[in-house]
């Protein structure tokens, strides 16, 4: 789970980062090696802000890992809305299955373990999404950005995790293949929401940033 040593970040967590026991749960059937990549309670507490706030009932999401950051979507979710979250990583998506059969989130969270651009591109004439929430691949943020203009309905959610790149989308092109990759496609992503006629956006300085975008 991402912690930073900010004193006021610890603060804020402590004062709005609620995590229920199934919750909990969740977080610690993540891999202990990649645990550190899931959103923070207080992160888990702004997506489900937001999706009760629009009062969603349709919400994909990019990046499943374990279903950490579904579990508090599920909370906010309007009457008989449903989450379809894409993990591509069959490791992840099997323990994703597993928590929501062991918590009862089955009718609200449905799996598929597929490559998340070829899922978003067959949701074209489908019923448009409420809230797509981004939290996959982060050389693919572009991309992703781009097939969900068409399924998010008017008034819907773009939101984006780790939109400053762990830091690094502000400094210097990295000279590893795929942190040029990452950083190219994350510099790409926030000019894009950030500059487009077709959203009204905003960053919220979360320890990773979290980029909210409404479509127009």
């Amino acid at each position: 789970m991402r912690y930073s040593e900010s004193e006021k970040i610890k603060y804020i967590n402590d004062l709005y980062g609620y995590e229920s026991g199934p919750l909990r749960a969740i977080r610690e059937s993540a891999p202990k090696d990649k645990a550190h990549i899931q959103v923070s309670p207080f992160e888990g507490a702004i997506l489900k802000f937001f999706t009760q706030f629009i009062q969603a009932k349709l919400i994909l999401e990019i990046g499943t890992f374990v279903g950490y950051s579904a579990a508090y979507m599920v909370e906010g979710l309007a009457k008989g809305g449903k989450i379809l979250s894409v993990e591509k990583n069959i490791q992840f998506f099997n323990i994703a299955q597993e928590n929501a059969i062991k918590h009862n989130l089955r009718e609200k969270i449905e799996l598929f373990n597929t490559d998340a651009l070829t899922f978003l591109r067959t949701r074209k004439g489908s019923e448009q999404a409420d809230i797509i929430f981004i939290d996959g691949n982060k050389s693919e943020y572009y991309e992703y950005l781009s097939e969900s203009v068409d399924i998010l309905r008017a008034g819907g959610l773009v939101i984006a995790d780790n939109t400053l790149l762990f830091d690094s989308v502000y400094k210097e092109r990295p000279q590893d293949k795929q942190g040029s990759l990452m950083w190219e496609s994350m510099q790409k992503f926030n000019r894009k929401v950030a500059d487009s006629q077709l959203f009204q956006t905003i960053m919220l300085p979360t320890d990773s940033g979290l980029t909210v975008a409404i479509k127009k």
